[in-house]
């Protein structure tokens, strides 16, 4: 068993010599959405200098977006309202256009263009486990274990979106946060587990459908799906539940580890059940039930208990910040850490980051 796991970022594809930087990938975008997107920034007065910073400008936006809708909704003018309506539905279109332009840009990069790095060659062994924030398959020339966190070219879907807020404004419309990482990753995991069961495209097309309304439900103040128990089985089910936790003691959310399955009685899980099917499609309950109706683990298969060695390639960090911080704490084996860096790159923040969750030493490599 490996003791090393790797995590990649884009820099490990530029390091190869890959034009997939955001900026190189801009100058290459449809001249009409480059235009849109540029007019949509204007119009909400979001300032930048790197029209391409995408991840980061479409939270701007959308809360920038909120801002505006939540003031006119106090001020109860309707009219206004009703243009920003349109305008978020505008938003969200063209950034998921964007994100379709992307696959589009990556998916026809030349392969034959790779330039080998020798560094990188010696830093990573076939067996090692790779976490690729990358949706490019270029990590495997290299390892046979690698886990695409953020959908990958082959699956034909990617995650592309802005990292956890730290605090969402009270009562955000679900709109507004379409392209919260955590939500597109649930809706990747439910893909996933679609076609894992052999549905055809149509039909994952009409599930997924369904399922974002859930999904919206599960990281909104509500929580859970979208479903109702009857107040007589509610009051059961809410009884139970909470003698359960309180024996359990269990925490009822983590990233990385499936939580055990709360066990009901026969006949109060088959009126449960019952219940749901009358107002959720049988393959969303029967994935529901799985996860117990909460956001999915991610389930990499990686034994964390077993890594000594953490190498970091062409990662920021902070873009992917959350996911990395719980990645490193469940490294409880954890004797070193490597960072790869490009020579006259100024990697302070990157080790900062390192030093504020982990007290082992940080060894520079350059590529």
């Amino acid at each position: 068993m490996t003791e090393r796991l790797i995590i990649t970022g884009n820099g490990f594809d530029l390091a190869h010599g890959l034009k997939t930087s955001y900026k190189d990938f801009y100058e290459q975008i449809p001249i009409e959405v480059k235009s849109s997107w540029e007019e949509l920034l204007c119009n909400f007065k979001i300032d930048t200098d790197n029209w391409y910073s995408f991840e980061e400008l479409i939270d701007k936006l959308s809360l920038e977006w909120y801002f505006k809708y939540f003031i006119d909704s106090v001020e109860n003018d309707k009219k206004k309202e009703e243009i920003l309506n349109k305008q978020i539905q505008k938003i969200n279109l063209l950034f998921l256009e964007m994100t379709s332009c992307l696959y589009n840009y990556l998916d026809n990069i030349d392969e034959l263009s790779i330039i080998e790095n020798e560094n990188i060659k010696n830093a990573i062994q076939p067996s090692d486990f790779v976490i690729s924030f990358n949706y490019t398959k270029f990590a495997q020339n290299y390892s046979d274990n690698v886990y695409y966190i953020h959908g990958s070219l082959d699956e034909k879907h990617i995650v592309l979106g802005y990292k956890q807020r730290e605090a969402n404004p009270t009562g955000i419309l679900a709109e507004a946060t379409v392209f919260d990482k955590k939500k597109l990753r649930e809706q990747l995991n439910f893909r996933r587990y679609l076609i894992g069961i052999g549905l055809s495209e149509k039909a994952i097309e009409t599930e997924i459908a369904e399922f974002n309304s859930h999904v919206s439900c599960m990281f909104s103040g509500r929580g859970g799906y979208l479903f109702d128990y009857s107040p007589s089985l509610n009051e059961e089910f809410i009884n139970y539940n909470t003698k359960w936790y309180e024996e359990k003691s269990w925490s009822t959310f983590n990233r990385f580890r499936k939580a055990d399955p709360i066990i009901y009685p026969c006949l109060l899980d088959e009126q449960l059940r019952n219940e749901r099917l009358q107002q959720i499609s049988k393959i969303i309950n029967d994935y529901g039930e799985i996860n117990n109706f909460l956001p999915a683990p991610i389930c990499m298969n990686i034994d964390f208990t077993n890594v000594k060695e953490l190498i970091i390639l062409g990662h920021s960090l902070e873009a992917d910040e959350e996911l990395i911080v719980d990645i490193i704490n469940e490294l409880d084996n954890l004797e070193k850490i490597k960072l790869f860096v490009y020579s006259g790159e100024d990697y302070s923040n990157k080790i900062s980051f390192l030093n504020n969750v982990s007290d082992r030493n940080v060894e520079i490599v350059y590529y």
